[in-house]
């Protein structure tokens, strides 16, 4: 199960607001593209706000930071109450911390917190 699809997390969010575009290949082929901002990072995934369309489950996006593009995949999306803005949680294949030209410690959520 993905880290962000599982509520007990094994490591720790980093809090950090990017603005980043934001592509999805649509069914007709064509390309959309947003701008949007990230909530928080970890080694392997982000959440985004600010994102003006329902994203499928598994649906393929790339997130472009800076002169970065990384590939996630969509593993929950959620229409926030009373808004037309959804939050998506992504998941990248690798470690993705380095990508967004900051540094993060990552340490384990002790099990208290969990």
């Amino acid at each position: 199960m993905s880290k962000f699809a599982n509520e007990k997390r094994g490591l720790e969010r980093a809090k950090a607001v990017l603005s980043v575009w934001v592509a999805v290949r649509e069914d007709d082929g064509s390309t959309c593209q947003q701008i949007a901002h990230t909530l928080d990072l970890t080694s392997s995934g982000v959440r985004l706000g600010a994102i003006r369309r329902a994203f499928r489950l598994e649906e393929l996006v790339t997130v472009q930071y800076r002169q970065r593009r990384i590939p996630f995949r969509v593993v929950w999306s959620r229409l926030l109450k009373g808004t037309s803005e959804y939050q998506v949680g992504l998941e990248a294949a690798g470690c993705i911390l380095e990508t967004w030209g900051l540094r993060f410690p990552e340490v384990p959520v002790s099990q208290s917190s969990k």
